[in-house]
């Protein structure tokens, strides 16, 4: 049976009740600039150190081997050597590589990473009927992933980026 990922962060992980589970999908959202990348890494090198292998999909193209430098330190030659990077360059290659997902999880898999699966996503959408269009293949997408994350125990672990921050008056509908 496979164990939880820690993220490495003792709150986070409290909150998580241990970490990442597997069969479950977790989203983790913030502002641009909050960790969101560096978490994903951190979480991908736990499960590398675990003995398992990684697919990242690094759809914002901000994975940097710097970061994994940093937080894997002495282990990076042997972590590294876990984690497979995919980059998709447009929304459609993100859809299909979400369809091809089966063909690249092993018995060995312990972490899948989208980080952020909303980048190409915001780049795809056009007028009103192209995103109604684009929302739904969004919505495909991630219940794509939660049916992968059951039927193969393995935690998926994805990231979006906030654009903007509610307020107390902006979730009221007046009429």
């Amino acid at each position: 049976m496979r164990k939880r990922i820690p993220t490495g962060c003792p709150s986070l992980d409290g909150a998580l009740d241990g970490g990442l589970h597997p069969g479950e999908l977790t989203l983790i959202y913030g502002e641009a600039e909050t960790g969101k990348t560096s978490l994903a890494i951190q979480c991908s090198v736990n499960s590398a150190r675990m003995g398992y292998k990684v697919l990242f999909v690094d759809a914002d193209g901000t994975f940097s081997l710097q970061r994994l430098m940093q937080i894997a330190l002495q282990d990076f030659d042997e972590t590294s050597q876990s984690i497979v990077i995919f980059t998709p360059s447009t929304f459609e290659e993100q859809s299909e590589l979400v369809d091809e997902l089966e063909k690249y999880i092993s018995r060995n898999l312990g972490l899948i990473v989208f980080d952020t699966i909303t980048s190409l996503y915001r780049s795809a959408i056009g007028g009103r009927e192209e995103a109604f269009k684009v929302n739904r293949e969004l919505n495909r997408q991630v219940a794509m992933l939660t049916h992968i994350a059951k039927k193969f125990q393995t935690p998926i672990l994805i990231t979006s980026q906030v654009r903007s921050v509610l307020t107390e008056t902006d979730s009221f509908v007046e009429p």
